[in-house]
């Protein structure tokens, strides 16, 4: 039986590149909506994790332990163009939109992305948004 240090390193790395080199067929040259969502873990790290949506399939990207960051649009703004220039140049899909949560930072982010990307749709998540039905 391999230990922690390996299950966590060269072999979890190996698995990950299978699932990462399956997907690619799947979602080349295809239109995506990508979307990103922060929260804190058990041990309360700070995490944004980023996916994007091909034909109605979702693909995990990437999470990102911002713990030692503040969590600002600019730093929001940094992981988010990262995914997008990791999805293009990598999974070689085309990014039509991308959705965060309705909070001040990501709102501020989504502007900042659409000023970098004009031709992007930003939008809220409609998840995130409070239902004034839902309260009585």
């Amino acid at each position: 039986m391999p230990g922690s240090k390996q299950l966590s390193g060269r072999i979890l790395d190996e698995e990950a590149e299978k699932v990462i080199e399956g997907m690619k067929p799947k979602v080349k040259n295809r239109f995506a909506t990508g979307q990103c969502d922060g929260w804190k873990n058990i041990v309360k790290s700070s995490i944004v994790a980023s996916m994007i949506n091909v034909e109605h399939v979702p693909y995990l990207l990437n999470t990102c332990d911002i713990s030692d960051k503040p969590e600002t649009a600019e730093n929001l703004l940094e992981i988010v163009l990262g995914e997008i220039k990791y999805a293009t140049e990598v999974l070689k899909v085309k990014i039509v939109a991308w959705c965060t949560d309705a909070g001040g930072d990501s709102v501020k982010m989504r502007q900042l992305l659409v000023r970098k990307f004009p031709h992007l749709i930003v939008v809220d998540c409609w998840a995130h948004q409070v239902n004034p039905i839902s309260k009585y």
